[in-house]
Order: C-alpha cells, then sequence, then structure tokens
C-alpha cells in the first residue's frame, strides 16, 4: 500500500507502462485507488490501480457550481460514468450502507410483478 500522499502520485504515472487516468477538475472527489484486473487481447489479464471517486462529492461539486441534483445526476451518467477512456478508466462509487441496499432490494422484491408459469400467466 502506498504511503499516501507521496508514493500515490508516483503509482499514477507509473501502472505497468499503462497511466492511471484521472478526472479534470474532480480532485475533491478522489479517493483513492483500487487494483482490478484488466483482460489482455493476448489473453491473461492485468493488474491494473485505477482511480476512484465519491459520486456522492461529485454531486456536490456539481451543485456547488449551479447545476440542481438531477442535472448533475445526469451529467455524471453520461459524462463521467459513461466515459470510458481505456483499461485504466477511473471508477465512481457511491457510498451507502448494506442496510440501504437491503431496503432497496427488498422493495423492487415488493413491487415485482408475479413469475409467470409455463403458461405465460402470473401466479
Amino acid at each position: 500500500m502506498p504511503n499516501f500522499p507521496e508514493e500515490m502520485v508516483e503509482r499514477l504515472a507509473d501502472d505497468d507502462g499503462l497511466d492511471t487516468q484521472m478526472f479534470v477538475g474532480l480532485d475533491d472527489a478522489f479517493v483513492g485507488l483500487a487494483t482490478i484486473w484488466s483482460p489482455l487481447a493476448s489473453g491473461g489479464a492485468q493488474r491494473l490501480d485505477v482511480a476512484v471517486y465519491d459520486g456522492s462529492k461529485i454531486v456536490q461539486k456539481l451543485v456547488a457550481e449551479g447545476m440542481d441534483k438531477d442535472d448533475a445526476l445526469e451529467y455524471i451518467d453520461f459524462n463521467v460514468t459513461g466515459a470510458y477512456v481505456g483499461p485504466a478508466t477511473p471508477v465512481v462509487f457511491w457510498p451507502c450502507r448494506v442496510s440501504e441496499v437491503r431496503d432497496a432490494d427488498a422493495n423492487q422484491d415488493a413491487d415485482a410483478s408475479p413469475p409467470l408459469d409455463a403458461n405465460g400467466k402470473g401466479g
């Protein structure tokens, strides 16, 4: 693990021959590195360090610059998480608690249509 911040700059600039990509203007939302496996065209895979950003902090920044929350989320979806810049494309994570995920999953299950039987009719 690098000694932050001294070794981080070095690791970001030298990542097995590939530069780790960073989002411009989102330094306040940068939270660190994640190590991923990226497939190689020749088969196999290589380990890469990718930049990780906190999505909620990106929203805060965009709202502070004058966007409303819905526009900020749409902007992030199209221009940030929707921007593939190669194998070292940064990751945006959305902080949440396990209980929030479980609650959302339970609500989706409650809203789901009943399963169809073999004749394609709801049960």
